[in-house]
């Protein structure tokens, strides 16, 4: 075989066809810096900055909702408890 310098290997000097050496049990994954990703990884950031966007809205709008809840129901004890003082003690 020939050397990646197109040169005959030299003694432990070992011939590299584009892959890397892999142990048994080993995945030839891409590492995820790797050219091959970019545009795949531009559209997930895209995708995800949409979606965390659009869920951090809606949790802003549950908070807000969830406040208006709790002082609704805080009005509602005070009428109560304001009726309660009303009714004829026994």
């Amino acid at each position: 075989e020939m050397s990646d310098d197109g040169n005959p290997p030299e003694d432990g000097e070992e011939v590299q066809d584009g892959e890397e050496d892999f142990e048994d049990g080993d995945f030839p994954f891409l590492k995820a810096d790797h050219p091959a990703y970019q545009r795949l990884q531009k559209a997930w950031e895209i995708q995800l900055t949409g979606q965390n966007s659009r869920v951090s809205l809606q949790l802003r709008e549950k908070n807000e909702e969830l406040k208006k809840l709790v002082s609704h129901r805080e009005e509602i004890g005070v009428t109560l408890y304001g009726a309660q003082q009303q009714l004829p003690k026994p």
